[in-house]
């Protein structure tokens, strides 16, 4: 499924029949870092198909599990995805004045904190596997959350 996604991540839904039947056997027969990568992999997909909501929650639900029981690549992923996630709720809270505007600066700044956190702990996993595609889009991130946030600096760093 992972492979499916890597290579059509236009088409989504056609990694849901094969993510959704491993799901089923990892959970029947116990294997639990195959299962947590899948997890991970269906908060991926909710993201391609726009429903950052639930992918958001589905990942972070199941971030324990997956910091725990998944291989370093699919801990890295998952914290990767989560950021992306809260940069699009950001971009969806901006193009909406729904909210008021003060409660919509705090909005900002948790989910920027949060991406911010995120990013150093997948930094240090991909760090300590010495994984140099994901440090790049680890690092790709961040700088792209510190020009969002204005810190031309840290951008620079990274």
């Amino acid at each position: 499924a992972k492979i499916r996604l890597a290579c059509i991540p236009s088409q989504p839904t056609l990694v849901l029949p094969s993510l959704l039947e491993c799901l089923s056997i990892c959970e029947q027969f116990i294997i639990d870092p195959i299962h947590a990568a899948a997890i991970g992999t269906l908060g991926k997909v909710h993201l391609l198909m726009d429903n950052h909501i639930l992918a958001r929650s589905v990942l972070s639900a199941a971030m324990p599990t997956i910091v725990q029981a998944a291989p370093g690549d699919a801990v890295v992923d998952a914290l990767v995805t989560l950021v992306k996630c809260d940069l699009a709720l950001l971009q969806d809270g901006r193009r909406t004045q729904q909210q008021a505007q003060q409660q919509q600066k705090q909005n900002e700044k948790r989910l920027f904190n949060r991406a911010n956190s995120l990013l150093s702990e997948a930094e240090q996993v991909a760090q300590d596997m010495s994984d140099r595609s994901m440090l790049r889009e680890v690092f790709y991130l961040i700088a792209h959350v510190s020009n969002l946030q204005g810190n031309i600096s840290a951008r620079d760093v990274a």
